[in-house]
């Protein structure tokens, strides 16, 4: 797993910081001193020592890896069980067939004919 270099990941904690630090003070809580010292602090390492940075850089992107891990086959799950499954079942149930997949013993092929014709077979000269 490539890291991001320590000054990026520290400049995404000023900003988160004062982010936070400014909304409080917007809003008159008490902790806008406490996050604007944490982002001045952040920004301090991040510029004169940001080698400081890599235990809690590896730290963060090992949380990352493992919220990925566990979130992303939840979401996927509920996007094919809760979106894709009932609309298949209801196109099922409905009779739609697009591929047309039914036996029909009658058939002597189930090639369909192209309209308007494809290009020319000697337009594929050397393919491989």
């Amino acid at each position: 797993m490539q890291l991001p270099s320590n000054r990026s990941f520290g400049s995404l904690f000023v900003v988160v910081f004062g982010f936070f630090g400014l909304n409080s003070y917007l809003r008159s809580g008490d902790w806008w001193p406490v996050l604007a010292g944490l982002a001045v602090l952040t920004a301090l390492v991040t510029l004169f020592a940001p080698g400081v940075l890599t235990p809690l850089n590896r730290a963060w992107m090992k949380l990352g890896d493992l919220m990925g891990r566990v979130v992303n086959p939840i979401v996927l799950g509920l996007l094919f069980y809760g979106v894709i499954t009932p609309f298949g079942v209801a196109r099922q149930l409905f009779g739609a067939d697009p591929m047309k997949r039914k036996f029909e013993p009658a058939l002597k092929t189930y090639w369909v004919d192209r309209d308007p014709p494809g290009p020319a077979a000697d337009s594929f000269p050397n393919q491989f």
